[in-house]
């Protein structure tokens, strides 16, 4: 994916372009100013460059990178028009300043799930094609049936509107409340699932729901006899602690939350069951 580069306000440059090539989560291009000219010695923009006098680039590379969340606070004193900060050695040779990008959750979750592609490689593969088959399969029936449930005939669907505009009352979203000593993992429901992979061309999100339910299961019935609630929930709004916990507020669509007396903690991404299975005891102290 191409992203485009922001600064804080020390930098006046939002008329040009600079912008960077993301791919299999390393940075592979900075196209761009060459900076060496628009920044005097002390690091501080030469007020006597002209626009003419830019000199544009493009470097290829294949380097590791971090993303650094912005805090609002930062964001709002320092005049970053972002919510990332792109944290790579190579980047900074170029730019000599502290660059961000604005990404929205699919773009972050594609990346951090590049990032681990190689934890998923320890999965043979007819273990994903078993667990692409098991959660595709269910998908697939479930959006035929919807597709069919709209087949009726005008006389039953001015009954069923008519008896919906009778009956309908207002509702608020339940949430599901989570106990002390719990651990839930959530996940699309079928409807957030089939909006997400509409906007994801790549089609990755299939394997990442595989990889994430293939994990969630196992732990689930790691801890099926343990004194620790362990379960995968597709609701939208979790209560924990009397805190209320939006699904779509978090960073990704697949995540865990762990829950103990008086906190709670959330953990979004793809993790392997080992990792999982660290977290819980790191969390719970086991």
């Amino acid at each position: 994916m191409k992203k485009r580069l922001y600064f804080d306000n020390t930098v006046d440059i939002e008329t040009i372009e600079i912008s960077i090539l993301i791919e299999n989560g390393k940075i592979r291009e900075y196209h761009g100013l060459n900076f060496t000219n628009y920044f005097v010695a002390s690091m501080i923009p030469n007020p006597n460059i002209q626009e003419g006098d830019f000199d544009y680039k493009t470097i290829e590379m294949n380097e590791d990178f971090k993303l650094s969340k912005v805090a609002k606070y930062d964001s709002k004193k320092n005049g970053i028009k972002a919510n990332y900060k792109v944290e790579c050695h190579e980047l900074y040779q170029s730019t000599f300043k502290d660059v961000y990008v604005n990404l929205n959750f699919i773009e972050k979750f594609r990346i951090d799930y590049a990032k681990k592609q190689t934890i998923f490689h320890e999965m043979k593969f007819k273990q994903k094609l078993v667990y692409f088959l098991l959660f595709s399969i269910p998908a697939l029936f479930i959006a035929y049936l919807l597709n069919n449930s709209g087949k009726l005939t005008t006389k039953n669907q001015a009954t069923i509107k008519t008896t919906e505009i009778v009956n309908t009352k207002p509702k608020e979203l339940s949430a599901e409340v989570i106990k002390t000593s719990s651990v839930i993992f959530f996940i699309p429901n079928s409807t957030e699932f089939d909006s997400i992979a509409k906007l994801d061309n790549s089609g990755g999100i299939y394997e990442v729901s595989s990889d994430f339910g293939y994990y969630a299961n196992k732990i689930v019935e790691l801890y099926k006899d343990s004194t620790i609630n362990v379960n995968i929930s597709n609701k939208r709004l979790f209560k924990a602690n009397n805190e209320l916990i939006s699904k779509y507020e978090q960073e990704s669509p697949y995540g865990i939350i762990f829950v103990k007396k008086n906190e709670f903690k959330i953990e979004t991404g793809v993790f392997t069951d080992i990792g999982i299975q660290q977290m819980i005891k790191e969390y719970f102290k086991e």
